[in-house]
């Protein structure tokens, strides 16, 4: 977010400095809120034999942890002047979602 320059802003604001920070606290609280989802899951409910609905989303956390760390695009761009036959970032998540999900 641009504000301006100090000496244009020392005209409106007492302390600018003072008011901008407290600015960026509240807006660094309104988008820590947003980011928050909760989910109630019932571990009793069973699916009916006729549901096709099922997902499995048991590795979703694991992926997003593995983009966060980037390491899908270290990989692509390590595999990029390469000669691969196989994707490598592929077969990468599939080994850390497999180790992690059954680490035996």
């Amino acid at each position: 977010m641009k504000v301006g320059y100090l000496d244009d802003l020392m005209k409106q604001y007492p302390d600018p400095i003072a008011h901008f920070e407290e600015v960026a606290q509240k807006m660094t609280n309104e988008d820590s809120s947003d980011s928050k989802v909760t989910m109630a899951i019932d571990m009793g409910e069973r699916l009916n034999a006729d549901t096709d609905s099922r997902k499995n989303l048991g590795y979703t956390a694991i992926l997003k942890i593995y983009h966060e760390l980037a390491l899908h695009r270290f990989l692509n761009n390590k595999a990029r002047h390469q000669g691969f036959e196989f994707n490598t970032n592929s077969i990468m998540q599939l080994l850390v979602t497999s180790r992690i999900l059954s680490p035996s």
